[in-house]
């Protein structure tokens, strides 16, 4: 067992200090990008507490994996495969297993890495590992005389084991000093492969599972290493590193009171003027909504967005054209989405989905445009968005659907079939996209001013009207009828 004392935690604190200048080369999922990130030099009290908070996380993390192992319930994805040789291979301690496994997959980042390997972020690894084995073992020899009899005292220790490891999770995830080698590797992977976290965290915990279901039935017929609390901890962990992350900001920014001042720094939105006057146009496809928005910005004077949201996804914030293409306003499953988000809690911000990314980055901009004048804007949430900026009006635009048809054969040469399945697909991702990111329903008259249907009053005469009550609305037309 290797042990640490607090001059040592100092030392490789401030070893890492005084290489905190160096940039790590990271490739954006989604993007056309590749960012060099920089730690910020910190003070070194400010970066030795910060270790201090990660290295009771690791603490936490192995203490919870030896009392998964103690349950008789399986253990966690993480150390699944280590149990297993620990078993096979006896000669060597669990601990041991556990930080060679988890140095394994630190020293193949480099090769999938290679120029852009950050080589701070492996050493530092290296260390974790060997403090991660170095805690298991000493876990387990705590709980040498813990063995449960019973089936439910195995359940019990397998239901304690859940949230420590969600509260190691938790702290090394506050603490933003680093990843440990599992994260690391995960991490690795995807930004080669340009894959989400989230789907490569999912692949890379069933493929170690997996391998261990085959080395159980190869020595011993069964699933000795591998049982319900295997997946138990795979499902539940994440979801409750999810719970911790929203519920306990308070103890958060008490242990580390700078991790305040820096999200607030990266979250605090552009502020829009009371005066600015912001018309959101959500719509159903083919209903014209864009035309009436497009007239309703004509005449009350004032900007039109909605192309240029996309342009502005692109320019400023990076996004590839075909990805947005592909993605922009729509989920592929919202069911899938959920899943990641369930199953991933411990996901950094900047590891976030990418539609997570994207609606993250379509936040910015539209309170950008708001912030920058009164505006029309078209589609994307913008109501749900711009809630807490009063002065504004939110419409919803509809229309009978073979109007919905017609309208879309003429503007895109499609056949009618095409067309109306076209309509049915884009409305559907609009609604899933709304549901995923509001938790309301698309289209539900009570989440909207004013619904319009335009198959009544034919498109240019419904944005007239509508322009009429939004300049009303606005304050800006006097009484006799002039601007």
């Amino acid at each position: 067992m290797v042990l640490f004392s607090a001059s040592s935690l100092a030392a490789f604190a401030a070893l890492t200090n005084q290489f905190s200048e160096k940039g790590a080369t990271v490739r954006m999922p989604g993007t056309e990008r590749t960012t060099t990130t920089k730690r910020d030099r910190m003070p070194w009290g400010e970066r030795v507490r910060r270790y201090a908070v990660c290295l009771v996380g690791i603490f936490c993390i192995s203490f919870g994996v030896a009392l998964f192992t103690k349950s008789g319930t399986g253990t966690s994805a993480i150390s699944v495969i280590p149990y297993t040789l620990s078993l096979v291979l006896p000669q060597l301690s669990y601990g041991t297993w556990v930080a060679l496994f988890n140095m394994a997959m630190a020293l193949a980042q480099p090769a999938m890495l290679r120029r852009d390997t950050d080589w701070l972020n492996i050493v530092q690894q290296l260390f974790f590992a060997t403090v991660f084995g170095s805690i298991v073992d000493f876990s387990m020899w705590i709980l040498t005389y813990c063995n449960p009899v019973t089936y439910w005292q195995s359940f019990i220790l397998m239901l304690l084991s859940i949230p420590t490891l969600a509260m190691g999770a938790y702290l090394t995830l506050i603490s933003r000093v680093g990843v440990m080698a599992g994260d690391g590797f995960t991490l690795t992977i995807s930004q080669v492969t340009g894959k989400e976290f989230a789907l490569i965290r999912v692949i890379s915990d069933s493929t170690m599972t997996a391998i261990a279901v085959v080395m159980c039935l190869v020595f011993w017929g069964s699933l000795v290493t591998v049982r319900e609390g295997t997946i138990c901890a795979a499902l539940f962990t994440g979801a409750v590193v999810g719970w911790y992350k929203r519920h306990l900001k308070g103890f958060e920014y008490a242990l580390l009171p700078t991790n305040r001042e820096q999200d607030q720094d990266a979250q605090t939105p552009s502020e829009v003027p009371s005066q600015n006057f912001v018309v959101t146009v959500s719509r159903e496809y083919g209903s014209g909504g864009r035309e009436v928005g497009r007239i309703i910005a004509r005449e009350l004077g004032v900007p039109f967005y909605d192309s240029e949201i996309i342009n502005r996804l692109a320019t400023e914030e990076g996004f590839a054209d075909e990805y947005l293409e592909r993605n922009e306003q729509r989920l592929e499953s919202s069911a899938r989405e959920a899943f990641y988000r369930f199953y991933a809690g411990a996901v950094p911000d900047s590891e976030m989905p990418q539609v997570e990314r994207l609606f993250v980055a379509e936040q910015r901009i539209i309170r950008k445009l708001a912030a920058s004048g009164s505006c029309v804007i078209v589609g994307r949430l913008a109501n749900h968005i711009l809630s807490a900026h009063t002065n504004r009006l939110d419409l919803f635009v509809r229309a009978e659907l073979p109007d919905k048809v017609r309208h879309v054969m003429d503007r895109e040469g499609l056949g009618k079939d095409t067309a109306r399945a076209k309509i049915e697909k884009v409305d559907h991702d609009r609604a899933e996209h709304c549901r995923y990111f509001t938790h309301q329903v698309w289209g539900d008259a009570r989440n909207y001013d004013v619904t319009m249907n335009t198959s009544k009053y034919g498109i240019e005469q419904t944005g007239e009207m509508l322009a009429l009550m939004a300049a009303k609305a606005w304050g800006v037309v006097t009484g006799d009828g002039s601007r």
